[in-house]
């Protein structure tokens, strides 16, 4: 049951791989699993992990946006000021980066943030899509920004449209956790994941047709 959990984001990366092939993205993955490793290893053994799901969007919306959110912000940011070259050739590896990021910390993130051991349906499988979606619009959206760079609305509107996606997934989680409109969580969850990955896969048929 854990498999998809599991395996997803590898398999988004490994699609990403194979549609772009660059040597310089071994490096890239090695250091996103690297961080991410260390990362669980610090919480596993510092912070308690076990967590008792409070009745309370706002406490879960927080809960969700440090826990998800946070690390990749984090982890983007500290990329773009300790790597060099122009904004143009750090964009290019971000997705390998927080994909690589992701695959080790989603599922360690995603096992903890439930009270049971027991894992439902939204955790093994939407989370995952959710998140992996998550990347991709990530990527995108600094890709397009870069692109029009010159372009100052549309800048905005594509700074914008990030700050959306990085918050949808928290809204989705904190509702589902509280159980509010569970089955309207489920459903603008994938209307919110298919986009992104319908339009990877195809841009990958396209390139190997």
């Amino acid at each position: 049951m854990l498999a998809f959990l599991l395996l997803f984001i590898p398999f988004l990366l490994g699609l990403y791989c194979a549609y772009k092939k660059d040597g310089r993205n071994v490096l890239v993955i090695s250091i996103g699993t690297v961080v991410a490793v260390l990362l669980c290893t610090i919480k596993s053994m510092f912070f308690f992990s076990h967590r008792v799901v409070p009745y309370s969007f706002g406490m879960n919306l927080y809960y969700h946006f440090i826990q998800g959110i946070l690390p990749l912000a984090l982890l983007i940011i500290i990329y773009f000021l300790l790597t060099k070259g122009n904004f143009g050739e750090k964009v290019e590896f971000v997705f390998p980066l927080i994909a690589s990021f992701f695959m080790v910390y989603l599922p360690y993130f995603a096992m903890n943030s439930v009270e049971s051991s027991v894992y439902s349906s939204y955790v093994l499988f939407i989370r995952p899509i959710i998140y992996g979606s998550l990347l991709i619009y990530v990527s995108y959206c600094l890709n397009y920004i870069n692109k029009f760079l010159k372009n100052k609305l549309t800048v905005v509107a594509m700074g914008l449209l990030l700050i959306v996606c990085l918050a949808l997934p928290v809204v989705f989680d904190s509702l589902y956790d509280i159980g509010k409109s569970v089955n309207l969580v489920y459903i603008f969850a994938i209307i919110y994941s298919v986009i992104p990955i319908a339009y990877s896969v195809f841009l990958f048929l396209k390139k190997n047709d």
